[in-house]
């Protein structure tokens, strides 16, 4: 284990010596998007679009059986480039969205910035919270490793849930199977996915079902996403020792999860339920409710 970090009560992975609250808003408001350490390419072709819109229609059609009603309003929480945001708002769903900064989205998706609000994230929730606002759908993508208090932003965004509504959560799926496999193997030399400051907490499928128990909520489901990881096991596509074969190992990835996106939606959802089901999974994808709708 790094020393860097420590464990959870809940059995996810922490840095033991945390930033304080300044310290991080600092590096994401003036760094992140506008150093482009957000961000994989400064744009992205229509290969990478079709691969990001068929993620979030996998999510968008777990929370319409979840639901079983039509579109309602869904906030962004931490929306970076705000392709979730767009992807709802043509589904014809009120859209609102939250960051540090506007950079992300300024960038990428222009037309959602009317309904994006910028500032200190935990400042704007508590605000909603404050004022009952209350929201259909709550999508927290690649934002809960970021932050100081993880469960303590669980149990927050509750307060925020309607009576029906989903929070969608989206992290990396660390200290895996299969990267401790690739430890073990000799495949790697390091844990490459401890990224500090970026990444203060590290979860798997188990971890982060429990963290969304103990802050109240109901998992109704949880899916994997594409296991990138699986190259790391052939020298020729082994990103980690070699730096070179990202690109290409990054691109089979969007490929393969596009020719799956062909299929039946609800096949490639079950599909992506037997990943998490067994620990596969680059990132882990949690679905959770206030109560058993």
């Amino acid at each position: 284990m790094n020393a860097l970090l420590r464990r959870h009560p809940l059995g996810f992975y922490e840095i033991a010596e945390k930033p304080s609250r300044e310290e991080l808003r600092n590096y994401y408001a003036l760094k992140y998007y506008q150093t482009n350490q957000g961000n994989y390419r400064a744009q992205y072709d229509q290969e990478e679009l079709d691969y990001f819109n068929s993620r979030i229609a996998r999510y968008a059609r777990v929370v319409e059986k979840i639901r079983g009603t039509s579109p309602g309003l869904m906030l962004d929480v931490g929306c970076g480039e705000g392709f979730a945001m767009q992807y709802f708002l043509a589904k014809n769903w009120k859209v609102e969205g939250l960051d540090f900064s506007a950079a992300g989205v300024q960038k990428m998706n222009p037309s959602c910035l009317p309904y994006l609000e910028t500032g200190d994230v935990f400042d704007l929730l508590s605000t909603r919270v404050q004022n009952g606002r209350r929201y259909d759908a709550v999508f927290l993508s690649n934002v809960l490793e970021h932050v100081l208090e993880p469960v303590e932003l669980m149990a927050q965004l509750r307060d925020l849930l309607s009576t029906d509504g989903v929070l969608i959560v989206t992290v990396p799926n660390d200290f895996s199977d299969l990267q401790n496999f690739c430890l073990e193997r000799g495949h790697i030399d390091r844990e490459f996915w401890i990224a500090t400051p970026d990444h203060l907490s590290y979860f798997d499928a188990d971890s982060l079902r429990a963290v969304g128990i103990s802050a109240g909520y109901f998992c109704r489901n949880v899916l994997g996403e594409f296991p990138i990881d699986w190259f790391l096991l052939h020298p020729n596509a082994n990103y980690v020792m070699n730096r070179e074969n990202g690109p290409g190992a990054n691109r089979a990835r969007i490929q393969l999860d596009n020719l799956l996106a062909r299929k039946p939606i609800d096949d490639v959802i079950a599909y992506y339920e037997a990943m998490a089901k067994v620990g596969m999974g680059r990132q882990v994808v949690a679905f959770f409710t206030r109560g058993q709708i």
